[in-house]
């Protein structure tokens, strides 16, 4: 459990919560992450239709957690999840390059959820969509204490694999020391001619990670 976090409370999201959802996530996750400042789309509206369905998807999903103030119930954090069920004729999440939005666009070249999962063996992967915490309440240990929680529900879920992109330094240390295993890279400096990306304004940041962890499952015992 994080200090000082007798203020908060974690809440599940559902649909309901879009609204509060879409306002935190515009301001502190996609205004401050790398690869939608190096795409210059930083707004839910510059992310288009994509992005609106896969919110409502991991609110759709009971795995999606919320942390609110608990003295002004707002919501000040989040972490955004689903599961997805690989088979063999379906590579889930690859993209499609003919996407409207240039982030899109570049994931489907990384295509993350592809055929790096299907080798791993596994059938069901919880999915670790996004995470972000308001900057006021950062440096508490709130996001390691949701993904933890988050790990939890997919191991009663069912699932085998937690699976997550991570697009910056600070979100890869949590999960490096989550037991994350980095299992494919993209460096944005390799594409960025071609997609039309000034990796200048994200120094230190080019690198997009595929990271996995195991999870045991439900007889066994609870992920760390």
């Amino acid at each position: 459990m994080a200090q000082n976090s007798s203020d908060i409370e974690l809440v599940m999201l559902t649909i309901d919560d879009y609204e509060e959802v879409v306002q935190l996530y515009g301001e502190q996750y996609l205004k401050r992450n790398p690869l939608a400042k190096v795409c210059k789309e930083t707004t839910l509206k510059d992310q288009g239709e994509s992005q609106v369905k896969d919110i409502k998807r991991t609110l759709d999903s009971g795995l999606s957690i919320g942390v609110r103030d608990k003295t002004t119930k707002v919501l000040v954090g989040l972490r955004l999840s689903a599961i997805f069920h690989v088979d063999k004729t379906s590579t889930c999440y690859v993209g499609d390059e003919n996407e409207p939005s240039k982030t899109y666009r570049v994931l489907a070249r990384y295509s993350p959820f592809g055929k790096e999962i299907k080798d791993l063996g596994v059938t069901t992967v919880l999915e670790l969509y996004a995470v972000c915490v308001h900057k006021d309440y950062c440096r508490r240990g709130i996001a390691a204490m949701i993904i933890k929680k988050t790990l939890e529900l997919g191991v009663e879920r069912g699932c085998q694999l937690a699976a997550v992109q991570i697009a910056n330094s600070l979100s890869e240390k949590i999960y490096n020391r989550l037991n994350f295993q980095t299992i494919k890279i993209l460096d944005l400096d390799t594409v960025a001619d071609e997609f039309g990306l000034d990796t200048s304004i994200i120094p230190g940041e080019t690198i997009l990670k595929l990271m996995v962890k195991r999870l045991p499952s439900k007889t066994t015992s609870n992920p760390p």
